[in-house]
C-alpha cells in the first residue's frame, strides 16, 4: 500500500491583534501575508520560502508565549536550509530591527542557533544542527544513543534547545520573562 508523505506543517498560533502580528512577521521577518481579517475567525496566513505560519485572532483570554506560560520552550523554530543560513537570517532580522534575545552560538546539543522575540513576546528560535554526532548521540529521553536520524526523516535538523540570553540584545528588547535554561526544551 502506498503511504502518503507529509510535506509541511503549518503551526496555528493565537494573537491578541492578528493584523499587528502579521505586520511584524512581514516587516521584520520577511514573510508574505495573506489576510483573512473578514473571516468568522479572523486570521492571517504567512509564507516565506517553504514555511507557513497561521495566526488566528483570539476572541478572548490572554495570549502568552510558552516561556511565560509554561516556563520553557520556543513558540516557533525556523530551520534554514543550511548552517550558513543562520548567520544570514540573523543579519537580515537584526537589520530590520528584530529583538535578538540570543546571538548565534553553538549549543551544548550541537545546534547553531539564535533567538528572536516577536511583537507578541514569542520566542522564535532559528537554527540548524551543526554537530550531528553531538545531537544524535543524545538519543531519545530513554538514554539510548541514536547514531543516525530516525528512519524516514529527510530533514532531522530542526530542534529546540535553550541557552543563555545574549548580552548583545538590542536596547529595544525587554529582558525575557523567564531566563533561558541550559537543559532541555
Amino acid at each position: 500500500m502506498k503511504r502518503a508523505r507529509l510535506e509541511n506543517i503549518a503551526p496555528v498560533l493565537l494573537s491578541a491583534d492578528v493584523a499587528k502580528t502579521a505586520e511584524y512577521y512581514h516587516g521584520v521577518l520577511g514573510f508574505e501575508v495573506v489576510e483573512h481579517y473578514g473571516a468568522s475567525e479572523p486570521f492571517a496566513a504567512l509564507y516565506r520560502d517553504g514555511v507557513e505560519i497561521i495566526f488566528v485572532q483570539a476572541p478572548f483570554g490572554q495570549v502568552e508565549p510558552n516561556a511565560l506560560r509554561f516556563g520553557a520552550g520556543y513558540d516557533l523554530y525556523l530551520d534554514p536550509e543550511d548552517v550558513e543560513g543562520v548567520d544570514l537570517l540573523h543579519a537580515e532580522f537584526a537589520s530590520r530591527g528584530a529583538c535578538i534575545l540570543r546571538e548565534p552560538r553553538l549549543t551544548p546539543y550541537g545546534c547553531y542557533e539564535f533567538v528572536v522575540e516577536d511583537v507578541d513576546g514569542r520566542r522564535v528560535g532559528v537554527g540548524r544542527v551543526k554537530d550531528r554526532a553531538v545531537f544524535f548521540n543524545r538519543g531519545p529521553r530513554s538514554g539510548s544513543a541514536l547514531r543516525e536520524p530516525p528512519a524516514g526523516h529527510s530533514r532531522p535538523d530542526a530542534v529546540t534547545v535553550l541557552g543563555q540570553r545574549s548580552q548583545a540584545a538590542g536596547p529595544a528588547c525587554e529582558p525575557p520573562a523567564r531566563p533561558f535554561g541550559d537543559g532541555g526544551w
